[in-house]
């Protein structure tokens, strides 16, 4: 079973990552509509962790809209680095997106006596907020 998350970014490896030359990492882009970062660079290294058995996949991306890289982790070596990365800015998107719903709702801007139906009332109004987007 593969897995896919993201990592700490330790000093050291922020240190280590930017050591590395410029021509050890990959330029690519992601064509997301209305996406603000699309020119990105990224670099793919084999790791180990204490832990764990077996090398993972670790893949450093810079361009995404923060200041140090985006580190990914992986067992996943069948899956194309660029992929990963526009799967994640699409989930990170969409995360997003629903946190902002949910904020825009919240239980003190709804008007009722009982807490019960505030609860409910949240509940459908961020449900039916979401089917409609």
């Amino acid at each position: 079973m593969s897995f896919a998350t993201i990592r700490r970014r330790g000093s050291n490896a922020v240190k280590r990552l930017r050591a590395r030359p410029a021509g050890d990492w990959t330029g690519a882009v992601i064509d997301i509509p209305k996406r603000r970062h699309k020119q990105i660079r990224y670099l793919e290294e084999e790791v180990s962790l204490r832990d764990y058995e077996g090398v993972l996949r670790q893949i450093a991306v810079t361009g995404l809209g923060r200041e140090q890289p985006t580190l990914f982790l992986t067992n996943n070596v069948e899956v194309p680095a660029r992929e990963m990365i526009m799967h994640y800015a699409r989930r990170n998107g969409i995360e997003d997106g629903l946190g902002t719903n949910v904020n825009f709702f919240h239980m003190d801007c709804l008007s009722s006596e009982v807490r019960l139906n505030i609860d409910l009332d949240l509940t459908l109004t961020v449900i039916a907020n979401g089917c409609y987007r």
